[in-house]
């Protein structure tokens, strides 16, 4: 079976989220192996068993897998340590989506592991920057709202870690929402930091979004609008994510998984500002 992984140059096509792979095959599946239309019912009832099938092949060593920055190491201690050190997954209720968001893999482990059971993996790094929201198939129908798993594809290529689209890959880009001003990173409100953000230590959940309120001044640079009665003050999430980061309340790798799944559209952003942090 071919498969391709499509991988936003923002993130970086070298290491690459597990659950991107588990969704490029999902959706290969659910489109009839690339011959249909992709059908939503079939793509949510393949997902869970997709996730399953990776996290078994981490979990016995058949897939190397590896953390956000590369390291290698079995998949139940990468697990454990991203769990430990994040509270971003408590709303997934299913625990091998959870799993699956603290595992990576390098594109040239995961095209060796797909030869050893007769699959062609290919990575494609995209420049485009659109992301997808939400889940449309092929008419612009919508599938499933507030989705997001990064670029994920059906098209086959040659076999090999290649760069730019195929021709099915160049009709992927067309189910993705246009790269246009609606899709420019927007500020989040005081109650959106407070559900994804885990809170630093020393404040309690109950008291998170009290401090919010009223920030230390080591968060005040990412509060852009202070609001104000009746109305919340405005967060940008990627300069958040530094300042949590850079004040050691969680890692590089949590901070860039919560931008990753929960403001995706401001991954440009924390490319940026991350460049520097160890």
């Amino acid at each position: 079976m071919d498969y391709t992984v499509r991988v936003s140059r923002k993130i970086g096509g070298e290491i690459i989220p597990l659950f991107y792979v588990a969704e490029a095959m999902a959706k290969h599946a659910a489109s009839g192996y690339g011959e249909t239309t992709l059908h939503g019912p079939t793509l949510k009832n393949i997902r869970p068993q997709r996730v399953k099938l990776l996290l078994h092949a981490a979990r016995q060593g058949q897939l190397t897998v590896c953390d956000y920055d590369g390291l290698t190491a079995p998949a139940d201690g990468i697990i454990k340590s991203a769990q430990a050190t994040s509270s971003l997954n408590q709303r997934i209720e299913n625990s091998d989506e959870m799993d699956i968001t603290a595992l990576y893999v390098r594109s040239q482990h995961l095209i060796e592991w797909g030869k050893a059971n007769g699959d062609i993996f290919h990575v494609v790094d995209t420049p485009v920057d659109a992301v997808e929201f939400d889940l449309r198939d092929e008419n612009g129908e919508l599938i499933e709202a507030g989705y997001f798993r990064g670029y994920v594809g059906l098209a086959a290529g040659q076999g090999s870690v290649t760069s730019g689209t195929t021709e099915k890959g160049e009709k992927l880009k067309q189910v993705a929402p246009p790269a246009t001003d609606k899709n420019a990173p927007v500020l989040r409100t005081t109650k959106q930091i407070a559900e994804f953000f885990p809170p630093p230590k020393g404040v309690s959940s109950s008291n998170w979004k009290k401090t919010l309120s009223d920030p230390p001044g080591w968060m005040r640079h990412a509060r852009e609008n202070n609001g104000k009665s009746g109305v919340s003050g405005l967060w940008n999430p990627a300069m958040f994510a530094l300042c949590m980061a850079s004040e050691g309340h969680i890692t590089k790798s949590n901070a860039s998984t919560i931008i990753l799944r929960d403001f995706a559209d401001w991954l440009g952003e924390w490319g940026r500002l991350s460049s520097h942090l160890l």
